[in-house]
């Protein structure tokens, strides 16, 4: 069995948020034309959206922020 201490030394230091920032920066373009229509096929989601969207203006509410749904395929609905 391999002790934690071992595999520790393999993992390189922890990333700075600036490293982080620029790794999603340059994977967003991409990744936005990969998934730009992943609810194409989900009308049952895009109407869980559509009805949270209603609620959220009907009560004067907003901005929200997306914290944890997902991959975050559908950020353009959620804009909206």
């Amino acid at each position: 069995m391999t002790s934690p201490d071992a595999c520790a030394t393999a993992v390189a230091p922890p990333f700075t948020a600036d490293a982080v920032r620029a790794a999603y920066d340059g994977a967003a373009a991409r990744y936005a034309e990969l998934f730009a229509d992943s609810l194409r096929d989900h009308p049952v989601e895009r109407g869980l959206l559509a009805a949270f969207a209603e609620l959220v203006r009907a009560n004067g509410c907003g901005p929200v922020a997306d914290l944890g749904m997902g991959a975050g395929q559908e950020p353009r609905v959620r804009r909206r």
